[in-house]
């Protein structure tokens, strides 16, 4: 089991390399996405920033699976992920999201489109020191009735984007892919 003080650590290591990788080029990364269904050029909310994006298809309605997403008490219900948030889903709301392990995480909600998309920004005290992230969940209409697509997207954000990216790039990773699956097994038995 990972620790606290592991994460930290790590945390802190990339930042490190992060230093002495800005000061050995001054060239610029490309950003990039990742889709488990597609490699289409998706929007970025910063430049050069890095993206991870998974989507699934369920088979469901738009307003059903957003019901889901904001019914924030239940969400142990399906989600094995993040089992639990507090808080108003609501526009400009501050959300805490408790991962499966680890401290929890404060969140504020930046947008909030009914049946579409919700999506926040990381306001935790590693904000603070220029590392965060921001996440969307999105939810497009087939055409159809075949379903809907669901988008589960994380953009790192900050000038130490690219440690918080080391320290946690696995975690999110499996996270998002295992919630998007969870979605998908609890709409599709309803």
């Amino acid at each position: 089991m990972v620790t606290r003080k592991w994460r930290v650590g790590i945390f802190m290591l990339g930042v490190c390399a992060s230093i002495i990788d800005a000061c050995k080029t001054t060239e610029t990364q490309t950003s990039g996405v990742e889709s488990a269904a597609s490699t289409d050029e998706k929007s970025t909310k910063a430049k050069d920033s890095k993206q991870i994006e998974y989507d699934i298809v369920i088979n469901s309605t738009a307003e059903k699976v957003w019901a889901v997403l904001v019914d924030f008490e239940h969400y142990g219900k399906w989600n094995q992920w993040v089992p639990r948030l507090e808080g108003k889903p609501e526009l400009g709301a501050t959300v805490k999201a408790y991962a499966n392990s680890g401290p929890h995480l404060d969140l504020k909600i930046t947008s909030f489109v009914e049946p579409k998309e919700i999506c926040w920004v990381d306001v935790t005290w590693f904000t603070n020191f220029g590392a965060g992230g921001w996440r969307c969940r999105r939810i497009e209409e087939l055409p159809n009735g075949a379903g809907v697509r669901f988008v589960n997207h994380f953009e790192y954000t900050g000038i130490f984007a690219s440690a918080l990216e080391r320290a946690t790039i696995d975690f999110l990773q499996k996270g998002m892919q295992q919630e998007n699956a969870n979605l998908k097994t609890y709409m599709e038995k309803q």
